[in-house]
């Protein structure tokens, strides 16, 4: 029996998601080749913790709450465009964090160490690089990439509030989907978000 494809995400706020999307139709209006993610699918992930069995799945959901529920919640901008694996070799494009960057840390380093600590996660080999994935190329040559890492590099988005993170459930097939398991609260908080 296979387990549920797992990950603990920070959905954007509209205004941000949508910001996104108009680079991507900005992006698309150049020719650049990729599958691109839909609204539903903009997010940051916080820690993807592989096939889980129900149980696991139910402390997941629980640990996730209990550090969401201790944790302010927070500003985050978007600003340029990068590629994974790397400009030489482009196959993911993605957009990086302006604002918001230390408490994203802050918050995946919080939620690893309690899933470490519960058998749950395994800490990867890379360190946590928060971003949106925008899309997953088909075909992009280093010279295309480093001409649109340029050109994007000032392009930023407003600021919006993060306010809960969320336990997904990726649901595999011709394209992904992505299914919400869980809603976990940070702290709201009084401020605006400017």
């Amino acid at each position: 029996m296979r387990g549920t494809r797992t990950f603990i995400a920070l959905p954007l706020p509209r205004n941000l998601a949508a910001a996104c999307l108009a680079w991507i139709g900005e992006l698309k209006s150049r020719g650049v080749d990729a599958r691109w993610v839909t609204e539903e699918e903009l997010h940051i992930t916080l820690a993807f913790l592989g096939e889980l069995k129900t149980t696991e799945v139910v402390e997941t959901c629980r640990q996730t709450t209990r550090v969401a529920s201790q944790t302010d919640s927070f500003v985050l901008g978007l600003n340029g465009i990068g590629f994974f694996p790397s400009p030489k070799r482009p196959r993911i494009l993605w957009a990086g964090l302006d604002r918001g960057m230390q408490e994203t840390t802050a918050l995946q380093e919080q939620l690893s160490q309690v899933l470490v600590r519960e058998n749950l996660y395994r800490v990867e080999d890379r360190p946590f690089h928060p971003h949106v994935t925008l899309g997953r190329l088909n075909e992009c040559t280093t010279e295309q990439a480093e001409i649109l890492h340029s050109d994007f590099r000032h392009h930023k988005t407003p600021v919006g509030r993060i306010e809960t993170c969320t336990v997904m459930e990726s649901v595999p097939g011709n394209k992904p989907r992505y299914a919400s398991m869980a809603t976990c609260p940070l702290v709201p908080s009084p401020g605006k978000s400017k």
